[in-house]
C-alpha cells in the first residue's frame, strides 16, 4: 500500500488500521450486530462520490476514487482519496490521502491533485473544525508516483458554526 504523506494530521483521525469495503452500487454499508442488519439501520455507510481519471506526463492513466465513512448512528467521519495504476496486469495503489470529514478534490492545472482539508483546533467542537489547510501533489516522473509540493495554511475558517 503507498503510503500516506499526510503527516499534518487533524485531531480527529481515520482510523490508522487497514478498513476495507464491499461495495455494491457505489455503496457499502456496515452493522455492528444483526439486529441492525436485520432493522436495515446501518451503523455506518461508506459511498464513492468521486470517481475521476488523471493522466500525467509520462506516466499512466491513474484512477482516483474518493470514499466518504459517515457513523450513521453517532458522530463522525472520514474520508479517502485513492490513486490506482494498472501495472504489469494488476491493479497497484500508489496513492493514498485520508483526514477525519470529507475533504476537497481536485484536479489542478498540469494534473497537479489539490486536496482541501479540515483541521480542528484543540477547542473546536467536532461538528466544527475552525482551520483548513490546502495540499498540492504533482506527479514524479522519476518515481512515477505522485509527491507532495507544497501546503498552504492551516486559514482560518469564517466563522458558520
Amino acid at each position: 500500500m503507498a503510503s500516506d504523506e499526510n503527516e499534518l494530521t487533524t485531531l480527529f483521525n481515520a482510523p490508522r488500521t487497514g478498513y476495507s469495503f464491499e461495495f455494491k452500487n457505489g455503496v457499502a454499508e456496515e452493522f455492528l450486530e444483526s439486529a441492525q442488519k436485520k432493522a436495515g439501520t446501518p451503523e455506518a455507510r461508506a459511498k464513492i462520490f468521486s470517481d475521476s481519471v488523471v493522466t500525467p506526463p509520462e506516466g499512466p492513466p491513474v484512477q482516483f476514487l474518493q470514499i466518504g465513512w459517515e457513523h450513521l448512528q453517532g458522530t463522525g467521519s472520514f474520508s479517502v482519496l485513492l490513486g490506482f495504476v494498472c501495472q504489469n496486469g494488476r491493479v497497484k495503489e500508489i496513492f493514498q490521502f485520508s483526514a477525519e470529514g470529507a475533504q476537497e478534490f481536485e484536479v489542478g492545472p498540469g494534473d497537479q491533485l489539490i486536496v482541501k482539508q479540515a483541521i480542528w483546533r484543540k477547542n473546536d467542537a467536532h461538528c466544527c473544525p475552525s482551520q483548513t489547510r490546502t495540499l498540492y501533489y504533482g506527479w514524479d516522473i522519476d518515481r512515477h508516483a505522485f509527491r507532495r509540493l507544497r501546503v498552504d495554511g492551516p486559514n482560518p475558517l469564517p466563522e458558520s458554526c
